[in-house]
Parts: structure tokens; sequence; C-alpha cells
């Protein structure tokens, strides 16, 4: 007994350690081989994307290893939360993440002077991929949980070996390029785990991409309608059109949401409140 708890305890304190040096190789390389003035660039484009949904994922993974921990054996409940993780985590962080994406041009123009000129680009690109690093950071919790660490360990590792080459790789684009590294090699690498993770929960690919459909038909419309008022205010200076960008993404992504997956919203909203009933009456009788 005491032998499967080390294993699965090395297996996954090398799966973090792995992710924690290839999660760093890209500051490392930007440092060593684009100078200190571009790794500034590229620490606050990184930081600037990740931020707000490093917010709501900690927020929310900090409490699910005890909740999923309890239904370990149970698929169905497994299936369940799962699902409703990431149908509540995406209506969040596509419009978050989408959204900083589309007025990154206008917004680094108005915060910051012309010394961050390359910032826009990098940061653009990981504020999309931090929407992917969301998602797939839901079923590997979900995959530590089925105890299924020696696959996590050697995927992480294949990560660590790939990885930093990329970022070395696409270093002559500068720190863009270390950005469009992350966007096209994180999702390819990480898919084939969340593929096995429903697989072993006995979950179907339909039921998972239908957890995340009404946020992503939503963030499109929204991402159609930016680009189309970006190319309608290219002459208009930049405060206005970070503003009308902004207030314009927001009315689309809310307006598809409520008109063609009002039933869904209305369900995620009352499974909420369900949950924060039973706090709010225990507080009341403490205090009573």
């Amino acid at each position: 007994q005491v032998r499967g708890q080390l294993a699965y305890s090395q297996r996954l304190l090398v799966s973090r350690a792995a992710v924690y040096l290839y999660s760093n190789a890209d500051f490392a390389v930007a440092g060593r081989l684009l100078g200190e003035s571009a790794l500034g660039v590229y620490t606050m484009a990184w930081n600037l994307a990740n931020a707000p949904v490093d917010r709501v994922v900690t927020l929310v993974l900090r409490v699910t290893p005890s909740v999923l921990s309890n239904v370990q054996h149970d698929a169905a409940e497994l299936r369940r939360y799962l699902r409703v993780l990431t149908e509540g985590l995406s209506l969040i962080v596509f419009p978050i993440g989408l959204g900083v994406a589309l007025v990154a041009g206008p917004a680094v123009s108005v915060l910051f002077d012309k010394r961050w000129a390359g910032l826009a680009m990098p940061f653009r690109l990981l504020a999309i991929t931090a929407v992917f690093r969301c998602l797939f950071s839901v079923s590997s919790q979900v995959q530590v949980t089925i105890r299924d660490v020696r696959y996590l360990m050697w995927q992480s590792l294949i990560c660590l070996g790939l990885f930093p080459l990329s970022f070395w790789y696409a270093s002559r684009w500068g720190g863009a390029g270390i950005a469009a590294a992350w966007l096209c090699l994180y999702p390819i690498l990480n898919s084939a785990p969340l593929l096995r993770t429903i697989r072993k929960i006995e979950m179907s690919k339909r039921e998972y991409l239908k957890s995340i459909r009404p946020a992503a038909v939503a963030a499109a419309a929204m991402a159609g309608a930016g680009l189309a008022a970006h190319h309608s205010l290219y002459r208009v200076r930049p405060l206005v059109e970070l503003i009308v960008e902004s207030a314009l993404g927001a009315v689309v992504y809310l307006g598809v949401l409520l008109l063609f997956f009002r039933a869904r919203v209305d369900a995620f909203a009352g499974l909420v409140r369900r949950r924060q009933a039973p706090a709010n009456g225990s507080t009341g009788a403490r205090g009573d």
C-alpha cells in the first residue's frame, strides 16, 4: 500500500516539476536570446494576458481537488462536475481572454508609451492561450483524481522536451514568436490527455463540446463584431476604439447568450443560486 502511494506521489511530483520548468522556459529563452528589453516586454505581456484568467481559475481549482476526490469512484458524478465546471469557466474566461485579445492593440496604445510598441502581439496571442490553459486545467484535475498520473507524468515530460525547443526556434521572431509557439503547441499537446480523461470517465466528446458551446458561439460572435468594429474605427483615437470595441463586445456576447442559450444560462444561474442558498441559510442561523 505504501509503495503504491509513493509511486503516485512521485509521478505527480515529476509531472508538476516538468510543468514548472516548461512553463518558465519561455522567460529563460527570451532573456538569453532576445535581451533584457525584449524579456521585459514579454513578461509584461504574459502578466497582462494571464492575470484575469488566473484569478478565476485559482479560485475554482482551490476547492475542486477535495470536491472531486469525494466522487473519484463515481463516473457519473465526475462527468457532471467536469461538465458544470467546464461550462461555468468557459462562460467567464472566453469573453475575458478573447475580449482582451481583440482590444490588445488600442489598450496598449492607451495604457503604455512608445517603449512598449512590441507588446500588443504577444499580449494578444498569450490571452488566447490563457483560455486553453483554463479549460485543460479542469480536465487535468479530473485526471489526477482518477489517479491517471503515470500518463500525466509522461505527457508533462514530453512537453518539457518540446516547449523549450519550440521557444528557441520561435525566438527569431521575437516575443511574438514565443507567444505564437505557446498558442500553436499547447492545445495540441494537451488534447490527447483531455480525450483520454473524458474516455476514462465514460463521457462522450459531444457531451464535452456541448458544455463549451454557449461560450464558444457567443465568443465567436463577439470576435466577429470586434473585428468589424476594428476595421471601421481604424482612423479614430485608440481610446475611442478601446471603449467602443469593449462595449460592443460585451453587448454582443451577452446578447447571443440570452438570445440563443437562455435556458442554459438560466439553468447554470439556478445551480449557482441553489449552491449559495444553504450557505446563506446557515450564516443566518448562526447570527440568530
